[in-house]
């Protein structure tokens, strides 16, 4: 499937995929230990931050490196079924807030 840029029905098409994918990765979010990820808000209580899809991009969280491998297994699914193809050159793991030891 091709969505040209600058189509009159490209944004609609991009929302109605992302929605689809925002939804499954928010039902492993909330059933899958390890794919929640929370942050601080003003009153200094935790939220839940949900996934963010714009445009062609996706930007997902999680707690722990499982979690995170499970919504990439989760949106490879996606892609497969929609026919669809991931750059794989883009794709990061950022650490916050973790003393991590160093790997080269």
């Amino acid at each position: 499937m091709e969505t040209p840029q600058c189509d009159v029905s490209s944004p609609h098409t991009w929302v109605a995929f992302s929605v689809i994918a925002c939804r499954t990765l928010e039902l492993a979010a909330t059933s899958q230990p390890g794919c929640e990820f929370q942050a601080w808000g003003p009153q200094h209580q935790k939220y839940p931050v949900g996934d963010i899809a714009f445009a062609d991009d996706l930007q997902t969280t999680a707690s722990a490196l499982a979690g995170l491998q499970l919504k990439a297994d989760i949106y490879l699914a996606f892609t497969v079924c929609f026919d669809l193809w991931i750059s794989t050159d883009i794709l990061r793991v950022a650490f916050f807030g973790a003393r991590i030891p160093y790997h080269p």
